[in-house]
């Protein structure tokens, strides 16, 4: 009963930093393009707490799934300062605002992350099983291959491998592997709806003579990794979708807790 409280506990707290750093958003756009601001708030009514500082309530309300900025005149151009009167540019630069902070927000947290020191796990891709008639098994991959890029990316890990693959279901990929000390390139296409218990490419990897490497970045190349994490993101999420349009599960939408059990999923997953 404990982790289910604190669950929710989590579950609130993120959506409420979301929210707020969303509306933060279309308010500071509002103010800076002088409409007028009748209320900031946070939640949905009923209201408990608000304080007044100029022209505008700030208010903290009883439903914490949600946030407002409200204007004056939203709709009807002739109130003086409304969002309606102003020009199109204006307003669009408003609407915009909320999600462009939310963007803003993430390319940051992101950036943060790789400038913090972590451990990675580095080693090489060994292929230990592969599945008949699979792309992989077309492509004259074999058991014990050591797999060491894909589209001229180095792999660390089996994990990058599996990251490159998701991100390439449907299109053909480069890869270089190795065999007895020799190295080649194959072309391979991942399966957008693999059969039952096997990867898009249908083979099993792991990571052999692994270790552990310390690294972080400068802030400029952790901006780059930052703006690269969430396009991969974006992409992965639209090859869900065309996975689900070629037949395939629906695509799994979580919320903070599931996108957890997601990523340890994730991490102990080995066939790609």
């Amino acid at each position: 009963m404990i982790s289910i409280t604190l669950f929710i506990l989590i579950f609130v707290a993120i959506l409420t930093f979301l929210i707020l750093i969303h509306e933060m958003g279309h308010f500071i756009a509002a103010k800076f393009a002088g409409v007028k601001v009748l209320e900031f708030g946070l939640g949905f009514p009923p209201r408990l707490l608000s304080v007044r500082n100029g022209e505008t309530v700030y208010s903290v309300n009883a439903i914490p799934l949600g946030g407002f900025v409200k204007m004056v005149g939203e709709e009807d151009p002739t109130e003086l300062r409304s969002l309606a009167s102003k020009t199109l540019g204006v307003r669009l630069m408003v609407i915009i605002a909320g999600p462009l902070m939310n963007f803003i927000v993430a390319l940051l947290l992101f950036t943060v992350s790789f400038m913090i020191p972590q451990d990675t796990l580095v080693g090489k891709i060994l292929v230990t099983e592969i599945h008949s008639n699979s792309p992989a098994h077309q492509a004259g991959i074999l058991v014990g291959d050591t797999i060491m890029s894909a589209n001229g990316d180095v792999l660390d890990n089996h994990l990058d491998l599996g990251l490159a693959i998701n991100q390439n279901l449907g299109s053909q990929m480069t890869w270089t592997i190795q065999r007895d000390r020799q190295q080649s390139s194959v072309e391979i296409v991942p399966r957008l709806n693999p059969p039952s218990n096997q990867g898009a490419t249908g083979i099993t990897v792991s990571t052999t003579e692994g270790h552990l490497e310390t690294r972080s970045q400068l802030p400029w190349t952790a901006v780059a990794s930052g703006l690269a994490t969430m396009s991969d993101i974006i992409v992965i999420a639209r090859n869900e979708f065309a996975n689900w349009l070629a037949g395939g599960p629906a695509p799994k939408v979580a919320g903070p807790i599931g996108m957890g059990q997601i990523f340890s999923e994730v991490a102990q997953q080995n066939d790609f």
